[in-house]
């Protein structure tokens, strides 16, 4: 090329512009639901709670209804033509877990479809949403009649995406999402106690935030189990208690006890009071100092000075110690070994009718 060659110029970055419609050229759709209220069809809901509250088995339920007609949990029928149902879990063995409790809720196993593992090449990996998303709407493609898609739990299944991303997550629910299929996210809850119910799923906001509908497993203080709306776009359904007994299922010619969930009709309890309620009460500065030093003497009488360093171990002030000292009615007695000038060491002895109180 000569040095009197044009170099090409680069092309332009094309400009961007807003794609506009006016409202009345919109042609409206009614919002399809797979659970009446509960669970919208095509958008995402996500089930949260302590493990052992019950969500895998109010899966089960749920695919109950879609595959079999079975009521849902709340009573309505099953509105749409029966379904097939995609699970993805890693959490519960198909073999010995998740087919005889679907099963005990009434499923028809025959439209259920189980995700054991991704196949690249010759090799099983674990499903990974972010490098499987193309996968799993081939799925859809391939079985038109699915209506629900569970994962259980997600954080299992996240691949490279970061659990707390709120964008990554974001892309990634959506990334997966079907008109026609309602995809259903089972998660836990973090260990923020004090926060907001919704505030207490793990993970990014986006799992509550991206989601319709989100829904807590727990139990309130009797030990009763409740299903409670955490958030819901599109209506306002009502609680739900439940509690988890045992269906018999033929096993290898044995009649096994299988959990399942029995629904008993409406709750009325809030999620935020139940979580909080959960939440052990926090002890007083003073509290903690009465236990310290009941511990701390249980044995015997202990030297002023050793007493003194241990509390300032354990962020203990002087002044609480000192309140705490009193209530105990802890007396100070120059009774100990001698120190380096001969003189008895001050010692601390709780009082004997103390140490009965407190049962040590």
């Amino acid at each position: 090329m000569s040095a009197t060659s044009a170099v090409s110029p680069t092309p332009a970055i094309p400009k961007r512009i807003l794609h506009v419609v006016r409202a009345d050229s919109v042609i409206k759709k009614r919002i399809l639901w797979l659970w009446p209220e509960y669970m919208p069809l095509g958008k995402t809901t996500t089930f949260t709670g302590l493990p052992g509250e019950g969500k895998s088995l109010a899966v089960c339920s749920i695919v109950a209804a879609v595959t079999a007609g079975k009521p849902f949990p709340d009573g309505s029928e099953n509105s749409l033509p029966l379904g097939d149902v995609l699970i993805l879990s890693t959490e519960d063995d198909p073999a010995s877990i998740l087919v005889p409790r679907l099963e005990a809720a009434g499923a028809d196993t025959k439209r259920v479809h189980i995700i054991k593992s991704a196949l690249a090449g010759t090799q099983e990996k674990q499903v990974a949403l972010d490098q499987d998303r193309d996968a799993i709407q081939t799925i859809f493609r391939d079985y038109p009649d699915i209506r629900l898609f569970a994962i259980d739990p997600v954080t299992d299944h996240l691949g490279t995406k970061s659990l707390i991303n709120e964008q990554e997550i974001r892309a990634l629910l959506r990334s997966i999402e079907s008109a026609n299929v309602t995809n259903l996210i089972i998660s836990h809850l973090n260990k923020k106690a004090g926060l907001g119910a919704q505030q207490r799923v793990m993970g990014a906001a986006a799992f509550t935030g991206l989601a319709r509908a989100a829904f807590l497993f727990a139990q309130d203080e009797k030990k009763e189990h409740h299903m409670l709306m955490l958030k819901a776009n599109y209506a306002k359904p009502s609680g739900l208690r439940y509690a988890i007994e045992t269906v018999g299922v033929e096993i290898e010619s044995v009649n096994v006890q299988v959990p399942c969930i029995e629904w008993g009709g409406k709750s009325n309890a809030d999620a935020d009071s139940l979580l909080d309620k959960q939440r052990p009460a926090k002890k007083s500065a003073l509290l903690i100092a009465v236990e310290f030093l009941q511990a701390l003497l249980k044995a015997g009488p202990r030297p002023a000075t050793e007493c003194e360093r241990a509390a300032t171990v354990k962020n203990i002030s002087k002044r609480t110690l000192d309140r705490a000292k009193s209530q105990l009615g802890i007396e100070s007695k120059k009774d100990g070994p001698a120190n380096e000038q001969g003189e008895p060491t001050w010692m601390w002895h709780m009082a004997q009718p103390f140490i009965q109180a407190a049962g040590l």
